[in-house]
């Protein structure tokens, strides 16, 4: 892993936080994660994996240039990522641990844009997470597209399997997005909330809720138009009470 630095002291990034990694970076226990301190930007792709139990290391990382992926870690939180701004994308997949994802300061989440629409081409998901209980992105303005747990055959389900509610915590200040899709959370029996703060701030352009067993489909509708979030399309199927069969608007 080859590190640079050398900020200038006049104003910018503190001498502290100026290394920069050139290239994807993969690090799978806490001693290689401290070899990240004083790391403020990683050009590449960034997973991390394996008996990583805190991200303190991380406190200066502002800027990841491709994909940060999370991992099959031991983490509980993603606390030490408060300072983190930008990525490409990210994954948060498998942390048999992790019960919320308050920690994590990401301001925005920049794919390329789409050359046809002109959309923001980022891809980003959260899934088999199986204690996770709490979804937020306090700090996040602008994604592409989101998949809460994924859509599919029942081979290829995979959910959050404790997560029972989405508030308006979970966007609290996103301000443009392209597609939110969740799908295939057991214990999924709200989104009253989310639903709220989308009509207060209605930033993605289409939201599809799929094949949550607990989720009662004809009443998320109802609530849906109650709220008159008519500048968001919704697609709901595979809930509870809903018709059977779906079509995933989340895509590699």
């Amino acid at each position: 892993m080859g590190t640079s630095g050398g900020g200038d002291g006049d104003g910018g990034e503190p001498e502290e936080c100026a290394g920069v990694v050139a290239g994807d970076v993969s690090v799978s226990s806490e001693a290689e994660l401290a070899d990240l301190e004083g790391v403020g930007r990683i050009e590449g792709d960034f997973r991390i994996s394996g008996d990583v139990r805190a991200l303190d290391a991380l406190a200066c990382l502002e800027e990841i240039g491709g994909r940060l992926t999370i991992e099959q870690t031991a983490l509980r939180d993603l606390s030490g990522l408060e300072g983190l701004i930008v990525a490409e994308s990210l994954v948060i997949a498998r942390n048999s641990e992790l019960t919320t994802t308050k920690g994590l300061g990401l301001e925005q989440l920049l794919g390329e844009v789409d050359e046809l629409s002109g959309f923001n081409s980022s891809l980003s998901e959260i899934v088999g997470n199986h204690q996770l209980t709490e979804l937020r992105f306090d700090a996040l303005q602008e994604l592409g597209t989101i998949g809460i747990g994924t859509c599919g055959s029942d081979q290829t389900r995979v959910g959050n399997d404790a997560l029972a509610a989405l508030g308006e915590e979970v966007f609290p200040v996103l301000e443009s997005a392209v597609t939110l899709a969740i799908s295939s959370n057991g214990a999924l029996r709200s989104v009253e909330g989310l639903v709220d703060g989308l009509a207060r701030r209605p930033s993605f352009m289409l939201v599809s809720i799929s094949d949550n067993s607990e989720l009662d489909g004809p009443g998320v509708r109802e609530h849906w138009e109650s709220s008159g979030l008519d500048e968001i399309s919704l697609l709901t199927c595979g809930n509870d009470g809903d018709p059977e069969v779906c079509d995933c608007p989340v895509t590699e």
